[in-house]
């Protein structure tokens, strides 16, 4: 008889045991979903946000597309400034600068009335 409530009473321990396990894992699984939505959050935040990446993406971009032009019109006004060298060992004004990049047809630099000759207006600096 005693063997039999040694049985017993080791069967009961086990069960209060995996009751007490199963708890203890139905916590640790509420823990872990509550920080996996705090994580979500904040990736999202991170990647919309007013300062997120994907605005930070996009500012880069334009910021490069800008530099590229910056870089491609200066790489023709030096073309021309070389070309124009090598024809009249001097340097080129800068009508004649304008009207050679008018010329060009890949880009289209300031919009004229008519594209024959470019118009370059002088500063009035007595007002500065």
């Amino acid at each position: 008889m005693d063997k039999r409530k040694e049985n017993r009473d080791r069967i009961t321990n086990n069960i209060k045991g995996w009751k007490s396990n199963k708890a203890i894992t139905l916590i640790s699984l509420v823990i872990t979903i509550i920080i996996l939505l705090v994580l979500a959050g904040v990736s999202i935040a991170m990647l919309t946000g007013e300062n997120g990446i994907l605005k930070k993406t996009t500012t880069a971009k334009e910021e490069n597309n800008k530099k590229t032009a910056t870089e491609i019109m200066n790489l023709k006004i030096t073309n021309t400034q070389i070309e124009s060298y090598k024809e009249t060992e001097k340097m080129p004004t800068l009508q004649y600068l304008a009207n050679k990049l008018c010329e060009d047809n890949e880009m289209e630099y300031v919009e004229l009335s008519s594209k024959l000759e470019a118009s370059l207006t002088p500063i009035d600096t007595t007002r500065i």
